[in-house]
């Protein structure tokens, strides 16, 4: 789970079905090898059905990757996986908790901590990040801003009329994977909006109002 340093792509793929996982696997292996000249050669996993068919296996077959499966109840073997996916899982927890955002928005907190946890110095690592160990460089700690904080982005670009405001107390949740740009979300309208020019006040949580966490109009 990288960030690639030219389209800020994040590898997340959410599923609506695990019917979707082949597809992804696709997508998956060759934007890897494309960008980084590299190619899948194993993959492990816990065993899931959506892992093991036909399909998938012929995937495999015909590019020469190992597949690689853990016992039935034996997390242990797939340590790796399991303990990042608790790192992801517990990171973006606390971040709805601080923000006090309503888990509707769990997969805006999850993809936020995927890009924190790249970018972050880690002790495993010799004290380098993820970014740092792909792209030979240090990332920009200074794009990070608080998860879930009052912006206020310039919405001239969004605007129809001269008489729109050119500007709206938001709340923001992350960052965009394609564009240099913050993502806002307009609590009242649910409108979400991207944008380089922010102004944030990182100390503000407008969603920690019991009238937004319980009636705000869902994202998607």
């Amino acid at each position: 789970m990288f960030v690639d340093d030219c389209s800020r792509f994040t590898w997340i793929y959410p599923l609506h079905f695990k019917s979707e996982v082949y597809e992804k696997l696709l997508e998956f292996k060759a934007y890897a090898e494309n960008q980084f000249h590299t190619s899948l050669k194993i993959l492990r996993t816990d065993g899931g059905t959506e892992f093991v068919n036909k399909k998938v296996a012929s995937l495999f077959f015909s590019h020469g990757i190992i597949y690689q499966a853990s016992c039935p109840y034996t997390q242990a073997q797939n340590g790796v996986a399991e303990r990042k996916h608790r790192h992801i899982t517990e990171t973006a927890i606390t971040l709805l908790h601080q923000s006090s955002l309503p888990l509707k928005y769990w997969f805006d907190a999850v993809a936020t901590a995927i890009f924190l946890i790249n970018r972050i110095p880690s002790s495993v690592l010799s004290n380098q990040s993820p970014f740092q160990i792909l792209f030979k460089r240090l990332p920009d700690f200074s794009f990070f801003k608080v998860f879930g904080c009052q912006c206020f982005p310039w919405l001239k670009p969004y605007t129809t009329h001269k008489l729109q405001p050119k500007s709206l107390s938001c709340v923001f949740l992350g960052y965009h994977p394609t564009v240099k740009g913050y993502r806002c979300l307009d609590p009242i309208s649910g409108k979400l909006f991207v944008s380089q020019n922010v102004i944030l006040n990182e100390s503000c949580f407008p969603f920690a109002s019991s009238n937004l966490s319980s009636s705000s109009p869902p994202l998607f």
